[in-house]
């Protein structure tokens, strides 16, 4: 239950924001030299470490910390405290106030939202140490047996085992610079007065210059090339080690592969690992609005015994390995979160590495090719330029139910006239955002009849003939050749089959770039006469989409 504040309560609150606080709490500094301090940490007050915390959860955190280390001694009072540290995040400004009224701190980051939402310290305390006393209760059977668990403190570089002593590593390392788990760890570490040894964290600073102790990508290849020879060194011969892994840069991924096989590995293979969880960042990511992943690759690699290990070598053609394996995914019919960017990526990561290669690929190369083999993206997910994409609803919310409005109408009332359909489109999705203009949506999963300018359902002919995968790579190898990214010399006959292969697409720019370069007296009569023709074609409907001011757009 909530209500408007009470005098008395305001006058409380009042007196506790103007008394002292009697017990010891942590004054770490936090400012700019911290990688992961923000414009909006400095708007919201915050110096050091207590300002995470209003002034009365502060208070409250400073009196059970003093409390509980008061009742019991040594390594109780440690535990009890321990436990205290779980809720420290909760109890913070981190804590952000949301219409649903949950809202927990956004993991991997120190992100204050404009409005917190202030949980009560005890309460929230005492939950925790139930839940750790029920686990206690879970373990206690377990160590009776004999089983035996150690927990030990350190940098992954100096690991505290004999050589030859473990059976398996899992290991999730930093992702380059995705995040700063010191600058994350620094809540509960200044309360513990225990800090990270940031000389041996395995990152890669984006905003700390190396003159300040800020490191580079080389400093963080160098630091995971000696983690990973550490993990070797403790290896049985013959065990193997997971290492979960996602970034969006190729270099970082490279970084990887170098470290791993210098410590002496084999990366054997290359698995998905879906976290099906996706944070705010994730969403963005799955839908390519930014340059962040979620779906992370397993790289399993073993210790060999005793046989020569094979290192990666570059692909002849990186993007045809990539282009090959999206096009087997899609063409499968993967489910919608099978279909964003991220999946996409970590699937062409996985093709190559599991071909022996370096990672060559990145976010934006990805998208690339998916653009260079004509695919289509819709809602944030993306589908063969053939694939039907109507949405289940016809009442338009977004780009798949846009898609599905205008099929509806098409099978209703037969094939529509661009300009009768507009005001009626508009009309349909006021209030909705739409990225893509209805001319788009329409050359993309709709056919324009010429002869009666009217747009109908392409067959499933065409359908299956702009999935057919000979026209996929044609279509790829035409974006390539216009952005001089051939990997190969061109005869003449072949480049007049891309040119035909482009008039075929509505790639009519790419007919005219082409076909000049045809050595006319090298092809048979009838391909030179249909070049011919196909040119003056494709300058005349140039010519009249410019004058209508329209887009070309690959046609069905």
């Amino acid at each position: 239950a909530s209500h408007a504040t009470t005098a008395a309560e305001r006058a409380r609150l009042a007196e506790i924001e103007a008394a002292d606080i009697p017990y010891w709490y942590p004054t770490t500094p936090f400012g700019d030299d911290r990688e992961m301090w923000r414009g909006g940490h400095r708007d919201h007050g915050i110096t050091r470490v207590c300002d995470f915390w209003t002034k009365r959860n502060l208070r409250a955190l400073a009196k059970l910390w003093r409390d509980l280390a008061n009742a019991f001694d040594g390594r109780k009072a440690a535990s009890a405290r321990f436990s205290l540290t779980s809720v420290q995040l909760r109890v913070s400004k981190l804590s952000r106030l949301r219409p649903s009224g949950s809202g927990d701190p956004l993991t991997g980051t120190l992100y204050i939202g404009s409005l917190s939402r202030e949980e009560n310290v005890l309460e929230l305390w005492q939950r925790r140490v139930i839940a750790a006393f029920r686990a206690l209760d879970m373990i206690r059977p377990h160590a009776k047996s004999g089983a035996k668990v150690s927990v030990v403190t350190g940098p992954a570089q100096r690991l505290p085992l004999p050589d030859d002593a473990v059976d398996y590593v899992f290991t999730d390392p930093p992702f380059g610079a995705n995040i700063f788990y010191a600058d994350c760890s620094l809540l509960w570490e200044a309360w513990l007065g225990y800090y990270t040894d940031e000389r041996y964290e395995a990152v890669w600073n984006k905003h700390k210059k190396p003159s300040e102790g800020g490191k580079t990508l080389d400093d963080y290849e160098r630091l995971m090339t000696d983690a990973f020879r550490e993990m070797h060194r403790v290896l049985k011969p013959g065990r193997w080690a997971s290492v979960v892994f996602h970034n969006s840069d190729d270099r970082v991924w490279q970084a990887i592969q170098r470290g791993a096989v210098a410590a002496g590995f084999e990366v054997v293979n290359a698995l998905q690992l879906d976290k099906v969880q996706l944070t705010f960042k994730g969403v963005k990511g799955d839908k390519g609005e930014e340059d962040v992943t979620n779906k992370d690759v397993i790289l399993n690699l073993q210790k060999p015994l005793g046989r020569p290990i094979n290192g990666f070598r570059l692909a002849p053609d990186a993007e045809a390995v990539v282009a090959e394996a999206i096009l087997a995914h899609l063409g499968g019919g993967p489910p919608a979160d099978e279909r964003g960017l991220q999946a996409l990526q970590g699937l062409a990561i996985r093709a190559l590495l599991n071909q022996g290669y370096q990672v060559e690929v990145s976010w934006r190369s990805v998208s690339d090719t998916l653009r260079d083999l004509g695919c289509k993206q819709v809602d944030g997910r993306w589908y063969l330029p053939g694939d039907d994409v109507a949405g289940a609803t016809f009442e338009i919310r977004d780009e798949a139910s846009a898609i599905g409005w205008l099929r509806q109408v098409i099978e209703q009332q037969g094939p529509q006239r661009l300009g009768t359909l507009i005001p009626r489109f508009q009309e349909a999705s006021a209030g909705v955002v739409i990225r893509k203009e209805l001319r788009e949506l329409l050359g993309e999963n709709f056919v324009l009849d010429e002869p009666t300018n009217t747009w109908r359902l392409p067959t499933p002919q065409e359908r299956e003939r702009l999935n057919d995968a000979k026209a996929l790579g044609q279509r790829r190898e035409i974006r390539r050749w216009l952005a001089g990214k051939a990997g190969r010399h061109y005869d003449d006959v072949e480049l007049a089959e891309l040119a035909l292969a482009a008039f075929g697409f509505g790639l009519h720019e790419a007919v005219l770039a082409i076909a000049p370069l045809v050595r006319a007296e090298a092809l048979p009569d009838s391909t030179r006469n249909e070049l011919d023709q196909v040119q003056v074609i494709a300058r005349m409907k140039l010519e009249a989409s410019r004058e209508a001011g329209a887009v070309q757009l690959p046609m069905l």
